[in-house]
């Protein structure tokens, strides 16, 4: 019995990882918090080295970039149920590249400011908002039959994806923020670029 089960598993997840669409939406998901993830590596030592923020002053600032990723998600949920899962993402999409964007120009042009930082941060929680539930929830109901299998799978993509930029996040912080910065916004592109994979052929299902 458990080697039909686990033949089964098998049998699920080599469906999901064949599938181009499936593996897009685990890349947008893992990718649009990979972003946010590099900062928080490093967020706290800039927020203090740089701006000479103490516990207070940082509490409040992370407290208002939950409360952008709790409103996103909020709208996302009301939108949800009269506009189509493709047309939020790409909203939710243009805003989180609109965001890491403008926070690497300011860095560029003023150096590390405090509104220079948490503005476009703001920005780039709320879009998370948008784009993380909604990037997993294609992921699972792409194949609704395996959607326990398509859940477990896609939050591991997403969660390793994520997890390895705050390693490289770590590793290219020596002081300087605007390495980080660049980083963000690579990884910005790379998450609007997800979004070509799940588009689906009108005659063929990925």
């Amino acid at each position: 019995m458990w080697f039909a089960s686990c033949l089964e598993w098998f049998r699920s997840y080599l469906q999901l990882l064949r599938s181009r669409v499936f593996i897009g939406y685990s890349m947008m998901y893992g990718l649009a918090q990979a972003g946010f993830f590099a900062f928080m590596t490093v967020g706290a030592t800039v927020f203090e080295r740089d701006l000479g923020m103490g516990p207070a002053e940082f509490g409040a600032t992370w407290a208002a970039l939950a409360a952008a990723y709790v409103a996103g998600a909020t709208l996302t949920g009301k939108l949800s149920a009269t506009t189509p899962l493709p047309r939020l993402l790409g909203i939710g999409l243009a805003i989180l590249f609109a965001g890491t964007a403008s926070l690497l120009l300011l860095v560029l042009s003023v150096g590390v400011t405090y509104w220079g930082l948490t503005v476009p941060l703001i920005v780039l929680s709320a879009a998370n908002g948008i784009v993380t539930p909604l990037s997993l929830a294609g992921a699972v109901s792409y194949r609704p039959l395996i959607s326990g299998s398509s859940s477990g799978l896609s939050s591991a993509i997403g969660l390793t994806l994520s997890g390895a930029f705050t390693i490289v996040a770590g590793a290219l912080y020596t002081g300087k923020f605007l390495p980080v910065a660049v980083l963000m916004t690579v990884v910005a592109a790379l998450t609007v670029a997800t979004g070509l994979m799940t588009r689906e052929s009108p005659s063929v299902k990925a």
